[in-house]
């Protein structure tokens, strides 16, 4: 099973993996470095430090750089998700509200439209009762 290394980047500072994790492809390392982030995230952010400035390079055995993961991939994909839900949510409600105003105007239009109806209607009895002006 291949070894991969898990370097860690803050900043100017780097933590060599000296030992590395097998993994049965670089799918699995993927998300265990994925895994590694989420948890460090709030560790981080505890320490006062930036997650956002920090990443992972991943490494074969060879020491060819296989990827490099950016722990602000973590809130990226969190964000995503939350964000998504949150616009077609609010979309939702936003047609809704839209129809249903609609709805009102073309109600209030029709009661506008019965209440000059009615008025004139008013009117004419009020002339014929007391005669023309």
């Amino acid at each position: 099973m291949p070894r991969f290394f898990f370097d860690f980047h803050q900043g100017s500072k780097i933590t060599a993996d000296a030992s590395g994790v097998e993994f049965p492809d670089v799918e699995q390392a993927y998300l265990e470095v994925f895994k590694a982030g989420q948890d460090m995230w709030g560790e981080l952010l505890k320490l006062r430090q930036d997650p956002r400035r920090c990443h992972f390079e991943v490494r074969s055995e060879t020491g060819e750089v296989l990827f490099a993961f950016p722990l602000r991939e973590v809130l990226e994909s969190c964000h995503d998700r939350i964000a998504d839900h949150y616009v077609l949510e609010t979309l939702r409600q936003l047609a809704e509200t839209h129809q249903q105003a609609q709805r009102l105007k073309e109600e209030f239009a029709a009661e506008i439209e019965l209440s000059r109806v009615v008025l004139k209607d008013s009117h004419k009895i009020l002339r014929t009762r007391t005669g023309p002006d």
